[in-house]
């Protein structure tokens, strides 16, 4: 059980410190498009783009918890 709370703490708190630097990140180096036409309005509207930035910030941190893990567990047989 102590194992199981040690891997779920280390993966809750790499999963929000990687969320919260990739948003720093995005917001960053966010460079708004400046449509040409001013005066006349856009006939497409656009949502919002898709990409894997969630995807890869959680197999990051079901790594670091993996790993944090095993240093433990391997810290406590010694």
């Amino acid at each position: 059980m102590k194992k199981y709370l040690l891997f779920a703490g280390s993966f809750i708190l790499a999963y929000i410190v990687l969320q919260i630097v990739s948003g720093l990140l995005l917001t960053t180096f966010y460079t708004p498009e400046i449509p040409l036409e001013a005066a006349g309005l856009p006939s497409q509207v656009e949502f919002g783009n898709t990409n894997s930035i969630p995807l890869v910030i959680s197999v990051l941190s079901l790594g670091i918890a993996f790993a944090v893990t095993r240093l433990f567990s391997k810290s406590q047989k010694s």
